[in-house]
């Protein structure tokens, strides 16, 4: 399993990147953070001292930036989570974001705390870089999944207004019937053609489209324009 999965066994030293990022953790709704326990042993000190800084320096720590977790989230966090949080008889955990974490180093008067500073900033900055990866890569597969739906409707489109044939675009496109005839149903209906209340769509609009392409084939429904109005109907 990964070095930074944090439903591991803790590793053996904080002191490195790897290590603290097995330390960070996240939750629905909330951005990354780090328990105060954790913290605290990061930065060589004890938990009251960070409950201390905390609360003599609202300014360095807005209520975004350090909070207590819900007990309902606490038990969601890994079993091998830290629980030292000095005399606190509740079972909340204090918690620090990426902005809380940095801040606490310039309030604990360490030597620990100046050295590790860098190394929970790089921690935190690596897991959302990995984070805004992953959001871009499903915004990309979003964007082209939908791209390739509006590209097969333009090439249905254009296809039934140009005189192609359902087996050219089948060939061109290799989209199953379905895909394509669910294309051809949107196109004729957004042109006028009524539309049967029964049936797939191969057996409602397939029978259109031919007879749409054979002179000799049955006309469509009075009401249906011609296919040549097409020409007229932008992008779908």
């Amino acid at each position: 399993m990964s070095e930074f999965d944090t439903t591991t066994a803790r590793p053996q030293t904080l002191f490195d990147i790897a290590g603290i990022q097995a330390r960070i953790h996240t939750l629905p709704g909330r951005p990354p953070f780090m328990l105060a326990g954790d913290i605290a042993e990061v930065y060589g000190t004890e938990y009251r001292r960070v409950t201390e800084a905390l609360k003599r320096n609202p300014d360095i720590f807005p209520e975004d930036f350090a909070f207590y977790l819900t007990i309902e989230e606490g038990e969601m966090l890994p079993k091998n989570s830290a629980t030292s949080q000095g005399k606190r008889t509740d079972l909340r955990q204090l918690v620090f974001i990426h902005p809380g974490a940095y801040g606490l180093s310039a309030v604990i008067k360490s030597a620990t705390a100046s050295k590790m500073h860098v190394a929970v900033h790089r921690a935190f900055a690596a897991m959302e870089a990995a984070a805004a990866a992953q959001a871009q890569k499903e915004l990309l597969a979003l964007h082209s999944q939908l791209t390739g739906r509006r590209s097969l409707y333009s090439h249905v489109r254009d296809a039934f207004r140009e005189g192609r044939s359902f087996q050219e675009v089948k060939d061109e496109t290799r989209r199953s019937q379905r895909e394509i005839m669910e294309r051809m149903a949107t196109v004729m209906i957004n042109c006028g053609y009524p539309e049967p209340l029964q049936g797939t769509p191969e057996r409602r609009f397939l029978p259109i489209w031919q007879a749409a392409l054979n002179p000799d084939a049955p006309a469509p429904a009075e009401d249906a324009p011609d296919p040549r109005q097409l020409a007229m109907f932008g992008e779908g």
